[in-house]
């Protein structure tokens, strides 16, 4: 089974990893202040936008595309590209509007919700989806239960 992770940053997760910041310093992320995206640490890394990945159709079985969305300017487009590469399954996670830290990173143009993902999804003609709220409980952080932390959405291709 072939794995792309798309926006992989310092976690590379795929047999295969696209970042756009291989070799940089990441600016536009990060809580804790500029990192350094270092491509030895990755397998397999590719320097590649995710609106225009260098792969061709159905090349992996999954893809993971993990808070990466809420940065670019055309998530739509994004999307489709995600989708155009993988075969079986398309897993997306973004931090869900509600969540104190969503508006606190740096380069977060976009805020969604699970109500939008699903809309959009529908919109974009794709039948077999699922979204949902993912929730990081914690002991002492009673709002932690509450507030979901992101939104995962898988696209079955």
């Amino acid at each position: 089974m072939k794995i792309l992770d798309v926006g992989c940053g310092i976690r590379g997760r795929g047999d295969v990893n696209v970042d756009l910041f291989f070799g940089e310093v990441n600016k536009t992320d990060f809580l804790c202040g500029d990192m350094y995206i270092d491509p030895s640490r990755a397998k397999n890394p590719i320097k590649a936008d995710v609106c225009r990945l260098p792969f061709r159709d159905k090349s992996f079985d999954i893809v993971l595309c993990y808070h990466l969305l809420e940065h670019v300017d055309n998530y739509v487009k994004a999307i489709r590209e995600l989708t155009r590469v993988a075969r079986r399954l398309v897993i997306i996670r973004v931090p869900h509007r509600l969540h104190p830290d969503a508006r606190k990173v740096r380069g977060h143009k976009h805020f969604f919700n699970k109500k939008f993902f699903t809309m959009l999804l529908e919109k974009m003609g794709y039948c077999v989806y699922e979204v949902k709220n993912r929730y990081n409980f914690q002991l002492l952080n009673p709002i932690s239960y509450l507030i979901p932390c992101e939104i995962e959405v898988r696209i079955y291709l």
